[in-house]
């Protein structure tokens, strides 16, 4: 039986290039943010409306600002309402920061006649379907 002896450079593991994309790695993970806040996107299955449910917790529907511009909605929040001076932040969980998000809508839906309400920190955009754009059922003569 013969037996091979695999191996490795003894600089494999000390070689610049590991280095490299190591920091690499750690940049491009520390620089990540997921979309906030999260969203859920439904389509009613009786209407056809367009739902978007956007999770804010921590923020009071006074902190909310919607509004509507070239085809798309854009959500924005205030900044942050901690006071620093009575408590000292040990760890960060919950999002209180200013963001703005911009959501594009199809022009199959009417942006003139959303409706959003706002419950135990979800944010509900319900945006209707466009009346000439709703399926029409045709008599037959």
């Amino acid at each position: 039986m013969t037996q091979y002896l695999i191996r490795f450079p003894t600089d494999f593991f000390e070689d610049s290039w590991i280095e490299s994309a190591l920091k690499d790695m750690n940049y491009l993970y520390s620089n990540y943010s997921p979309q906030f806040p999260p969203t859920d996107i439904l389509v009613d299955k009786k209407t056809g409306d367009l739902i978007y449910k956007l999770a804010v917790a921590g923020y009071s529907s006074d902190d909310l600002t919607i509004t509507t511009e070239d085809g798309c909605i854009i959500v924005e929040a205030n900044g942050s309402k901690y006071s620093t001076d009575d408590v000292e932040i040990v760890n960060r969980g919950i999002k209180d920061s200013q963001f703005k998000r911009r959501i594009p809508i199809s022009n199959k839906y009417d942006l003139n006649l959303i409706d959003v309400q706002y419950s135990n920190g979800i944010l509900n955009i319900t945006i209707p379907i466009a009346e000439e754009k709703r399926p029409k059922q045709i008599k037959i003569k």
